[in-house]
């Protein structure tokens, strides 16, 4: 077997294990993704796939700026992107000047900048993503039954 071959099986594998862990139930309500997976299991699958391929960054998420979509505990993937690769509508992992790791959504792109947002925020956020601060994009999102926060809940 080559290599590519043997990567693209073994990321297979790890992808269907990931969806079988961390299978979403949603409803048509407010109220964010969640599953009958336990946090523990949830956040295993999600350091199994980051694992997968160099510098991907598994972290878990609070708050609910992005509820419905992400709820509290939420853990997310981030894949390294090109800053020039970066379309509106993808959802990043910046440093905030705090220090802190955001995860929001792009808004516009102004000259060398992005504006980004919390989908549950009425504003956008006071900093922008540049080339020096941006982390990364979701790559893939793991709910436990410990995810779910409704919206105007904790965070």
């Amino acid at each position: 077997m080559t290599n590519l071959v043997a990567m693209t099986l073994r990321l297979s594998i790890h992808a269907g294990l990931a969806l079988f862990l961390a299978g979403c139930v949603t409803d048509s309500g407010s109220q964010p993704p969640s599953s009958t997976v336990s946090p523990s299991s949830a956040r295993a699958a999600a350091y199994k796939v980051e694992r997968l391929a160099n510098g991907r960054m598994a972290a878990q998420g609070e708050g609910i700026s992005m509820a419905p979509l992400y709820g509290d505990n939420t853990v997310v993937v981030f894949d390294p992107i090109a800053f020039d690769d970066l379309r509106a509508g993808m959802v990043v992992l910046y440093e905030a000047r705090d220090g802190r790791l955001i995860c929001h959504a792009l808004s516009r792109k102004i000259g060398r900048t992005w504006e980004v947002e919390g989908i549950n925020n009425p504003d956008v956020d006071p900093e922008r993503v540049t080339e020096s601060n941006l982390k990364g994009v979701v790559y893939a999102t793991f709910h436990s039954w410990d995810a779910a926060v409704s919206v105007g809940g904790r965070g």
